[in-house]
C-alpha cells in the first residue's frame, strides 16, 4: 500500500476536475484538424510550412497522450488516497464505458461504408482497429489511421493500473516512471534499426513515453507537491517560452529530416517533457492563458474532442481520395465534423456516461467494499 496522503494535503488544484485540461484538449484537436485539413479540397495553397513546427497533428496527439497519462494516474491515486486502495475492476469498467461505445459506433460506420462500396479497407484493418492493435502488423490506411493512437492508449490502460497496484510506494512509483522514460529512447532506436521501422510511429513501445510523462507529472504533484509546484509558478513566461522553443525546434529539425539519430530517440522525450511542464504551468497560474483555456467555449470544445477526433477522419482527407462535394471541402468539412462530434457526444457519450453512473452504484461492478 502506498504511503497515505491526507486529503487536506492534496493540492486544491487537483481535487476536482483539473482546470485547463479541457482547453488543452481543444488546442490538441485543433492541431489534428488543421493537420488533416491541409490535405483536403479547398484548403488554401501556398500556406508556409513553418507554422506546423509548433502546430501539427502528431504534436496534438502527443498532448492528448500526456493529458491521458496525467488524468488516469491522478484519478487512481486520489481513489487510493480516499479508499485505501483503488479498484482495478472499477477502472476497467469506467474505461469501457468512456471509450468503447462511440469508438465502436465509428468502426461500424466505416464497416458499413466499406460494405456499400464507398470505402476500401485493407484485409485485417478492421480487426486490428476492433482489437486495439492498429499499427502492430501494418501501417493503417487513412480512414482507420487515427485508431493507432487509441490502440496505444488502450494498451497503456491495460498495463498501468496493474503496475501501479503492484508497485506500491511513492518512491518506487517515481523510480519506475523515470526508468520507463529512460528506456523509451533506446527502444525507438532499436525499432528504427529493425524490420518494423515503418511502423515506428504507431507503436506503444515508441510513442508511449508521452503517456508516461503524464504519469510522472501526476506522481510528482500528488506525492511531492511541496518540492515541485514552485517550479511551475516561478519565471513562468521564461519557462513557457523555453518549452515552446524546444517543441518548435524539435519539429523543425524533424520536418527537414535532419539529425536522424538524435531526433529518433530524443524528439518525443523533449516534446513530452515540454508538454508536461506546460500543463503544470497552466494548472497553477491564473493568468491570461488560464482564463482562455478555462473559458466556456474552450471547455466545451475540449469536452467533445474525443468524438471529434474520431469522426473528423470521415470528413478530412486528401482531396479526391474518397468522397467529393461541399461537405468534404475546406472549411465546410471542419464544420461538418464538428456537427458529427456534437451529435456523437450527446447521443452516445452522454448516454453511456449515464449508464456507467447507474451501473457503478452496484458494489460488485464498482469494486466498492461497502
Amino acid at each position: 500500500m502506498a504511503a497515505n496522503v491526507k486529503p487536506q494535503e492534496v493540492l486544491p488544484e487537483l481535487r476536482g476536475r483539473v482546470s485547463s485540461l479541457d482547453g488543452l484538449r481543444a488546442i490538441s484537436i485543433f492541431m489534428v484538424l488543421l493537420g488533416h485539413a491541409g490535405r483536403s479540397c479547398g484548403f488554401p495553397e501556398g500556406v508556409p510550412s513553418w507554422p506546423t513546427w509548433l502546430f501539427n497533428g502528431p504534436l496534438g496527439v502527443r498532448i492528448f497522450f500526456v493529458i491521458s497519462g496525467f488524468i488516469i494516474t491522478l484519478l487512481l491515486l486520489k481513489e487510493e488516497n480516499t479508499s485505501g486502495s483503488f479498484s482495478i475492476r472499477g477502472f476497467y469498467i469506467r474505461r469501457i464505458f468512456r471509450i468503447l461505445p462511440v469508438y465502436y459506433l465509428f468502426l461500424f460506420a466505416i464497416m458499413l461504408l466499406a460494405r456499400l462500396g464507398h470505402l476500401q479497407i485493407e484485409d485485417g484493418e478492421l480487426m486490428h482497429a476492433f482489437t486495439f492493435t492498429t499499427g502492430l502488423w501494418m501501417g493503417p490506411s487513412w480512414m482507420l489511421g487515427h485508431t493507432w493512437s487509441l490502440s496505444v492508449e488502450e494498451q497503456f490502460y491495460l498495463l498501468w493500473p496493474v503496475t501501479l497496484f503492484l508497485v506500491a510506494t511513492p518512491r518506487k512509483r517515481l523510480l519506475l516512471v523515470l526508468a520507463c522514460i529512460a528506456v523509451y529512447p533506446v527502444m525507438r532506436v532499436l525499432v528504427y534499426l529493425s524490420p518494423f521501422a515503418e511502423n515506428r510511429s504507431y507503436l506503444f513501445i515508441t510513442q508511449g513515453d508521452a503517456i508516461v510523462f503524464g504519469c510522472l507529472l501526476a506522481i510528482l504533484l500528488f506525492y511531492y507537491a511541496s518540492y515541485v509546484t514552485k517550479y511551475f509558478t516561478q519565471n513562468v513566461m521564461i519557462t513557457r517560452v523555453i518549452c515552446l522553443f524546444l517543441i518548435g525546434l524539435s519539429n523543425a529539425i524533424q520536418s527537414k529530416a535532419m539529425l536522424g539519430m538524435i531526433t529518433v530517440p530524443l524528439s518525443n522525450t523533449i516534446e513530452s517533457l515540454s508538454i508536461a511542464w506546460l500543463i503544470g504551468s497552466f494548472i497553477f497560474n491564473r493568468d491570461t492563458w488560464f482564463s482562455v483555456l478555462n473559458s466556456r467555449p474552450m471547455i466545451f470544445l475540449g469536452t467533445v474532442s474525443y468524438s471529434w477526433y474520431l469522426w473528423q477522419q470521415l470528413f478530412l482527407f486528401e482531396c479526391g481520395a474518397y468522397f467529393s462535394g461541399m461537405l468534404f471541402t475546406f472549411p465546410v468539412n471542419i464544420v461538418a465534423s464538428f456537427v458529427a462530434a456534437v451529435a456523437s457526444y450527446y447521443l452516445v457519450e452522454k448516454t453511456s456516461e449515464r449508464l456507467k453512473k447507474y451501473l457503478m452504484t452496484f458494489p460488485a461492478l464498482s469494486g466498492s467494499k461497502r
